[in-house]
């Protein structure tokens, strides 16, 4: 009977060995996958945003004033916030431009049927970024028809350069300016537009908050746990540190990394255990 209980123990334990292998290689590779899913999905949140602006424009060029004001809208995305010392990044900027309706008019009776070009808008930061000050984006314009009757809106499509969030807290605020464009028509009259902000207008097009440090890098735990683990303890397994500060970016790749090496880790306990249960069971 002793025999029989011994090899029934020893039975039990080549058994439960690979069982505890494949459960922690199973673990592992959930574990991993995790933290690398989160680590390449978190990114701040985006706002869209959508104002409208009226502009006055001429046409220098070709000897066309115009009286009636034009309309602008301009949309992008800027984050609603970020961290202090984050980027601020802006997937599109974009224009949306009506001719006044005299323009249109008088770009009807110069045998203007469609027109190609840029549309250049100058646009300032300013308030809680690291360098504020003017800017400027080239925005395309694909070939648009003037419709025989009616407004001309032409769209005019792009995105903005990164900005850096200051070292402080505060709010980023962008704000349109001047807009021109460069056009070439089928007609083979170039029209070349110039065109200022209508006075009274808030011309602020994004308003950034920019908050302290994120709560994952610049907070700690407040109480050590006292309650004893039930079941078998086990040795804390060591592996590279975790790196919760940093731009986006870069804490991204670091979560990204970390959760494929968890992960590839636990691809290979799972089979080890894998395979030593086929054995046991074979023997």
């Amino acid at each position: 009977m002793s025999g029989s209980t011994g090899h029934g123990q020893a039975t039990r334990r080549r058994i439960a060995a690979p069982r505890v292998l494949t459960t922690c290689g199973a673990l592992g590779v959930a574990a991993g996958l995790s933290i690398a899913g989160v680590a390449l999905t978190s990114s701040p949140a985006h706002a869209a945003t959508t104002t409208k602006l009226a502009y006055n424009c001429k046409a220098p060029a070709i000897n066309l004033t115009f009286t009636d004001a034009w309309s602008v809208t301009v949309q992008t995305d800027y984050p609603a916030s970020v961290s202090t010392g984050d980027a601020l990044h802006t997937s599109y900027l974009n224009a949306q431009v009506t001719a006044g309706d005299d323009a249109a008019t008088q770009f009807r009776a110069i045998g203007v049927g469609s027109w190609s070009g840029s549309v250049k808008l100058s646009y300032a930061v300013a308030g809680a970024v690291a360098t504020p000050g003017d800017r400027s984006s080239t925005l395309t314009v694909d070939t648009t028809t003037l419709p025989a009757t009616g407004p001309i809106t032409t769209d005019a499509n792009g995105t903005a350069a990164d900005e850096k969030a200051a070292a402080t807290a505060g709010t980023a605020t962008v704000t349109a300016g001047s807009l021109t464009a460069t056009l070439t028509t089928d007609s083979g009259v170039p029209v070349e537009l110039d065109c200022a902000l209508a006075d009274g207008q808030d011309a602020t097009i994004a308003g950034v908050a920019v908050t302290g440090a994120s709560a994952s890098s610049s907070t700690s735990p407040t109480s050590t746990p006292t309650s004893t683990p039930t079941g078998t303890a086990t040795s804390p397994t060591t592996g590279p540190p975790i790196i919760t500060d940093g731009d986006s970016s870069g804490g991204n790749a670091t979560g990204a990394l970390i959760g494929a090496g968890i992960a590839a880790a636990g691809v290979t306990l799972f089979g080890v255990g894998s395979a030593r249960r086929l054995r046991t069971k074979r023997s």
